[in-house]
């Protein structure tokens, strides 16, 4: 049987409910990275996740997520849900992330207990300024 797809994974800053079951995504970190002025810096971050359930998912999943900024981890969630219409959307609502030098953010899942698979990386590194 096959397991499902994620097929939207997006970083950003803030996600809002809007009316009609619609999210705003505010801020969207597109692109390889996360840039900061310097360091320690405070980042923001949300996560918007869409699911599309397969066959061996069967009428329920658990998701089990990893938040980690290099090796360690900084949060972690687990989410229980019969299976709506498809697609099955997950909100990580708006934290706060404090780094204290270089290093990347990367985010892991594992679905109705298959192995943890790898969802989201970004490195965390000082923006250089543009040059003419």
């Amino acid at each position: 049987m096959a397991a499902g797809t994620f097929r939207n994974v997006i970083l950003c800053e803030d996600i809002r409910d809007e009316v009609g079951n619609k999210k705003s995504l505010m801020g969207v970190m597109a692109g390889g990275g996360i840039n900061v002025a310097s360091f320690p810096a405070t980042i923001k971050v949300a996560v918007f996740l869409e699911y599309e359930p397969g066959a061996a998912d069967g009428d329920h999943i658990t998701a089990d997520f990893r938040l980690l900024q290099g090796d360690t981890e900084i949060a972690k969630a687990r989410f229980e849900t019969a299976i709506p219409q498809p697609p099955v959307v997950f909100v990580f609502p708006t934290g706060l992330m404090t780094c204290e030098k270089e290093g990347t953010f990367r985010m892991y899942v594992a679905i109705n207990g298959r192995p943890e698979e790898e969802l989201l990386s970004k490195n965390i590194s000082v923006a250089h300024p543009a040059t003419s």
